[in-house]
């Protein structure tokens, strides 16, 4: 389990960070093969909404397996405006993109 560092005690669950990433991979393995290169892929711009109730429930349940259900929170992919449609016409992604601080440091200049 994720914890916090000043108590130790755990702030997310295995399961539950599992669930969000598994979404925030089929959001961007989405976008990809509609040719979509979002290119300001943060925290800010990942909505995520949740019935924790329900998804203790969910992990408590032995009898389901991970994933057979419907996912107990929902992870949205948000703000697009410095998404990119990749084409045979336009190949390569040219121009910035959104904050410098989330950038690969080789492309800042």
């Amino acid at each position: 389990m994720l914890k916090h560092e000043a108590t130790r005690t755990p702030i997310l669950s295995e399961d539950l960070v599992r669930s969000i990433m598994r979404q925030l991979f089929q959001a961007t393995e989405y976008l990809h093969r509609n040719n979509v290169c979002h290119r300001d892929l943060k925290p800010d711009n990942i909505m995520i909404s949740s019935d924790l109730q329900q998804f203790s429930k969910h992990a408590n349940d032995s009898s389901s397996e991970p994933g057979s259900d419907v996912e107990p929170i929902k992870v949205k992919v948000i703000d697009l405006n410095v998404a990119f449609e990749v084409t045979p016409e336009n190949p390569r992604i040219r121009f910035g993109t959104g904050l410098k601080e989330w950038s690969a440091p080789e492309t800042r200049t």
